[in-house]
């Protein structure tokens, strides 16, 4: 078997793996996958209006705002799952993705032994482990902030990523005036 085969049959058994609780198996028991599927299926409504009708206080969702993040929990969860779509995507972040840290206010005295790394980036593809290791003990030490910035050739200007994209095509969410967005980048600074 080859390392991508293995790798490959890692992610498909994502789905089949025991899940602690999450935050969609707590959103799906306070009744919130109605809204999720609601949300997918009826592009033209308000999302917050749509969510107001699945405020529940007794339940835990006390607001639209929370009703939203629970369907976001459930639509998240499902999009993670689908091990092909993950897999290249993982690919082409690996490949086009950069890793960036900079020095925490207030933390350049402290973290001194990090001078190297307090306006850094560079590639994925082109660090090595143990550069990785020294940005991730320089995060755990509270000295340095990383961000993964998945195409650094895309500007943001608000409007879907290349990402997001595909995201939604491989779900067939279309927008056609969609007033809320459904696919949005789940990650940000590490």
């Amino acid at each position: 078997m080859t390392r991508r085969t293995a790798r490959r049959g890692s992610r498909i058994s994502i789905s089949y793996r025991p899940k602690g609780r999450t935050k969609a198996q707590i959103a799906r028991e306070a009744g919130l996958e109605p809204l999720a599927e609601a949300l997918l299926a009826s592009p033209d409504q308000s999302p917050e209006q749509v969510a107001g009708r699945h405020v529940e206080p007794n339940k835990g969702v006390t607001d639209s705002a929370a009703a939203l993040e629970g369907a976001r929990a459930i639509l998240v969860e499902r999009f993670s799952e689908d091990a092909t779509l993950i897999g290249s995507l993982r690919e082409e972040v690996w490949s086009r993705g950069r890793l960036c840290s900079r020095v925490r206010a207030g933390k350049a005295e402290r973290g001194v032994k990090f001078a190297d790394y307090f306006e850094f980036s560079e590639p994925l593809a082109r660090l090595p482990s143990h550069r990785i290791l020294a940005l991730f003990r320089g995060e755990k030490e509270e000295a340095l902030t990383l961000e993964l910035i998945p195409d650094p050739a895309t500007p943001d200007r608000g409007e879907p990523s290349a990402f997001e994209r595909r995201i939604a095509s491989r779900f067939k969410i279309v927008n056609h005036g969609r007033p809320g967005r459904i696919v949005s980048t789940p990650w940000g600074g590490r």
